[in-house]
């Protein structure tokens, strides 16, 4: 029989099922950010401690000066027909 180290991703979609299901998109930016994995005899492959490791440090940052996502509504509201789409509460 035989066995697999539980901290040894074996792939890509291993690392990004570890990450959350992240998306191509964001595994590249990790990837490009340093994140510790290694592409070989075309496979990926990664330790999740050295992945932990590198999430403890790269979200230990303080992240005041980081713009809102969501741009604030105007007040008053800008003139549009009908109610205002950016009032609209779904119910």
């Amino acid at each position: 029989m035989e066995h697999k180290n539980l901290k040894i991703l074996t792939s890509k979609e291993e690392i990004k099922t570890y990450l959350g299901n992240i998306t191509d998109y964001m595994f590249q930016k990790y990837i490009k950010l340093g994140m510790p994995a290694r592409y070989e005899d075309c496979r990926w492959l990664a330790h999740t401690d050295n992945i932990d490791e590198f999430f403890r440090i790269y979200t230990k940052v303080h992240m005041k000066n980081v713009p809102d996502p969501c741009p604030p509504v105007p007040d008053p509201c800008p003139p549009v027909p009908g109610p205002c789409p950016l009032h609209i509460v779904s119910t």
